[in-house]
């Protein structure tokens, strides 16, 4: 993705929209990954529920330097994977449940020293590995 790809999507659907979609772009993959790689069926998605959608915006939404996207105010004073969905509520809860389950709990963020059990990788060995596998696999986030 690019800047102008995103301002072109944001230009067509509007820029909370993207956002969203954004959200659920990368919310079903994770799941239906871990499915998969868990040997476990495939949870089906909801049934779609009638009305209109909720609209639930943060008080104030601005534009960041560090994002494409609107976010909530204050902007730029968190990393930018951080303050990229708090534009849309929902899709902000729904990255911090999966950074909980699939990563580091937000709370634990900020802890060097951190493992999900005893015995496990510290937080610096796992970025080291994340890294590497992003490099590898040429993700240059």
């Amino acid at each position: 993705m690019t800047a102008d790809g995103a301002q072109a999507a944001m230009d067509e659907l509007g820029a909370l929209a993207y956002v969203e979609l954004c959200g659920v772009d990368k919310t079903v993959p994770a799941v239906v990954t871990f499915a998969r790689n868990a040997g476990v069926d495939v949870p089906p998605l909801p049934d779609p529920i009638d009305g209109a959608p909720t609209g639930q915006r943060p008080t104030t939404v601005v534009d960041a330097t560090l994002n494409w996207v609107p976010v909530a105010a204050p902007a730029d004073e968190r990393p930018a994977v951080v303050q990229a969905y708090t534009g849309v509520p929902i899709a902000d809860e729904i990255t911090w449940q999966l950074a909980a389950a699939q990563y580091i709990p937000g709370p634990e963020m900020g802890q060097p020293d951190w493992m999900r059990r005893p015995g496990g990788l510290t937080r610096p060995e796992a970025e080291l590995i994340a890294a590497r596998i992003a490099q590898l696999r040429e993700c240059f986030y």
